[in-house]
């Protein structure tokens, strides 16, 4: 993705990670382009108006489906990375 809109793999990580807030709007309109899904959905908006039991049961259902160690590893990582 880094290769596809012009910016390096630091970047990009930075943007998952929430370290840069708001990305410029061309750059999550490419990065929407890329991933084939609606602009709005790059906004990270989902699950900020559950409660705590609603956000609970999606993380739950996001591991439990997930049988890819790599992905767990990243899961893992972001969310010691977003405790910090």
């Amino acid at each position: 993705m880094s290769e596809a809109i012009g910016k390096g793999q630091k970047y990009i990580g930075r943007v998952e990670t929430g370290e840069i807030d708001t990305p410029p709007l061309d750059v999550l309109a490419e990065i929407a382009d890329i991933l084939n899904c609606p602009f709005s959905s790059v906004f990270f908006t989902d699950g900020f108006g559950d409660t705590v039991d609603e956000l609970r049961k999606k993380i739950q259902k996001l591991v439990e489906t997930t049988d890819d160690l790599p992905t767990l590893q990243r899961y893992y990582r972001l969310l010691l990375i977003s405790r910090e």
